[in-house]
């Protein structure tokens, strides 16, 4: 049974990753003054042990290693193409293809030659070497088969294979220090930040107990946390002061710099569906962290929850892509992981050690993985990224939108409530317009006619089937429609000033400057209403076809018109939400915002965008 004590640092044990360190912490239970060893396990995907075993010692053509028996060349064994499973009694078991060739030496020939093929099955203990952080491998039992998957064969096979193939086998290291290394140098900028008046002794981590599991090695990481004065439990927090929230706005902004940098590290070399699950995580953190500011003052400090879910969401991710890398490049993964699965746990004995999640440690984090990094990465910047928006799968950055006469019917047509006004406005009209009541007509179609030109250049990229433009077009309005009744603007005690939500969403289209920083010119998106309005097509697009169209909403619920719903979710919610508009478990609040964008698309595709007037008569 566990010790009541428990339940306090297990808070958030329904967030772990399937493989996360942090899953199977085996206890936090600080008395006043101790000290506590927790022991994380690391997990070595058999994927990247086979990477390992190809570069170090299988370096031969067809990923093989040639052994001679003597210095003839006539005698010799070659081992190739290794598999790798677990034995189910935590040892690791390796299956070759093994070639036998043997023969006498005659002057330069050798005669009497003898060939045999077949395959070896070892076991493999796993066990710690006498260097810190390697991990070694001895052979404890081993069969050999021949072509036809007997056991019989020459006994002189037999002892060559002993003699001479078991020992090079046994030659191979994973040397994962650098994970050691890693860990205690950011253990020791976290005691630093939370004790920075007393000189607390660092504990070095060690390895502990490998074993081969189904998945991969386990090898469990003793982390022993060093003695800082409790924190009395029962005592009730102080008042939020100013100086704390100014601290929480700097670390959300670093948060956000940090998960930005690893989430492109890990895409830019990544294969197209692993990348698209990348960035769908950083567009998923983005929205919790726009939900976790929308309110403009917290109770609680946002990084920590933020950082965990995010962890979270990252885990399998990472772990599949430490299967497409070099080994080296994967052990720095690995270190990576444990030095963030590490942090999780540090943040679990938060109350402990004061830990906080700042620019200090996130930046040793960082460079767990590129130990060069610039301090840079981690600085928040609003200037657009063009590498982000190339991952993201977006078009390079929205340039001024073309000024021909449109080409396609669709752009062409205008209500005629709106027709006879169009010729006199442009775009540039619209910039800092706050209609008054005498002007409204005037206004909306100017409006239109912008929104005209942004549909006809969207067709034009034909990232949209043609077959489901209408829908877009119908969606981008009427999304414009939910989001701001076609205003970019409002006055305000005698200003004129972009439309601005207290979650951060700017203009016409509503863009969100936490979610889309780096993606577009937030200075743009509140001044430029022609820049706004293409910014919120492209999302639009990208949610639409990425997304609804691509994960087939249409077609799971037999209406077209359900893609623009599945959109709409995104765009408003984040990735998640993709089904939220028919999920019965939708929040009441959600479910209403939901109901009243599809109204409004409804009524856009039954009587065109006049129906934006009655906005103005509410």
């Amino acid at each position: 049974m566990f010790p009541e004590t428990w339940g306090r640092n297990f808070t958030r044990i329904n967030l772990c990753p399937f493989r996360s360190l942090f899953c199977l912490i085996a206890s936090i239970l600080f008395g006043s003054n101790a000290t506590a060893e927790i022991t994380l396990p690391v997990k070595l995907d058999y994927a990247i042990v086979r990477t390992a075993l190809l570069e170090n010692l299988f370096t031969g053509v067809d990923e093989s290693v040639r052994v001679p028996i003597d210095t003839s060349n006539c005698n010799f064994l070659t081992m190739a193409r290794p598999r790798l499973a677990n034995d189910h009694d935590n040892n690791l078991s390796l299956r070759l293809d093994v070639e036998l060739v043997g023969g006498a030496s005659v002057g330069s020939l050798c005669v009497f030659p003898l060939h045999w093929r077949g395959q070896i099955e070892v076991i493999e203990e796993v066990y710690l070497d006498a260097s810190p952080g390697v991990i070694a491998f001895r052979i404890i039992d081993s069969r050999i088969l021949d072509m036809t998957g007997a056991t019989s064969v020459p006994d002189f096979l037999w002892r060559w294979l002993k003699q001479y193939g078991h020992p090079r086998l046994e030659t191979f290291r994973i040397d994962l220090s650098i994970l050691l290394t890693e860990v205690d140098r950011l253990v020791e900028e976290v005691v630093h930040n939370a004790a920075p008046v007393a000189t607390p002794t660092i504990y070095p981590s060690r390895f502990v107990t490998p074993a081969a599991t189904g998945q991969g090695l386990q090898i469990n990481l003793a982390l022993v946390l060093p003695e800082l004065p409790h924190a009395d439990d029962a005592s009730a927090p102080p008042p939020i002061t100013a100086a704390e929230l100014a601290a929480w706005d700097e670390r959300w902004q670093v948060w956000d710099a940090f998960a930005t940098w690893a989430i492109k590290t890990f895409a830019a070399d990544a294969d197209e569906t692993l990348r698209d699950a990348l960035m769908e995580s950083l567009m998923t953190a983005r929205y919790q962290l726009r939900d976790a500011l929308a309110g403009g003052r917290y109770e609680v400090d946002p990084v920590r929850e933020l950082f965990v879910d995010t962890w979270t969401n990252l885990m399998p991710l990472i772990a599949a892509a430490e299967q497409q890398q070099d080994s080296g490049t994967a052990l720095r993964y690995v270190a990576f992981v444990s030095a963030g699965d590490a942090l999780q746990a540090l943040d679990a004995a938060g109350a402990q050690l004061g830990f906080q999640f700042n620019r200090a440690t996130l930046l040793q984090l960082a460079r767990t993985l590129v130990p060069t990094l610039d301090p840079q990465v981690l600085d928040y910047g609003l200037e657009p990224d063009e590498e982000l928006r190339k991952l993201l799968g977006l078009p390079p950055t929205p340039a001024d939108l073309p000024q021909d006469p449109p080409q396609s019917w669709l752009d062409w047509w205008l209500p005629a409530a709106f027709a006879a006004t169009t010729d006199a406005e442009s775009t540039s009209d619209l910039d800092r317009w706050v209609p008054q009541r005498a002007e409204l007509g005037r206004y909306l179609a100017a409006v239109e006619a912008l929104f005209g030109t942004v549909i006809g250049a969207e067709s034009k990229r034909s990232k949209v089937p043609q077959s489901m433009h209408t829908i877009y077009a119908n969606l981008f309005r009427a999304t414009a429609w939910q989001e701001s009744c076609w205003r970019q603007y409002v006055e305000s005690k005698g200003k004129i000033m972009p439309i601005r939500s207290s979650a951060g969403s700017i203009g016409i289209m509503q863009i969100n400057q936490h979610v889309w920083r780096g993606i577009y010119d937030v200075a743009a998106l509140g001044n430029d209403v022609a820049y706004n309005a293409q910014a919120g097509s492209e999302i639009l697009v990208h949610y639409l076809v990425d997304y609804a169209i691509r994960k087939k909403e249409h077609k799971l619920t037999g209406s077209d018109d359900n893609l623009a719903r599945a959109a709409y979710a995104v765009y408003n919610g984040g990735p998640s939400h993709l089904r939220r508009y028919r999920t019965p478990e939708t929040k009441k609040s959600l479910r209403a915002i939901d109901d009243s964008f599809w109204r409004k698309y409804q009524a856009m595709k039954a009587r065109g965008p006049s129906v934006v007037r009655q906005c103005y008569s509410e």
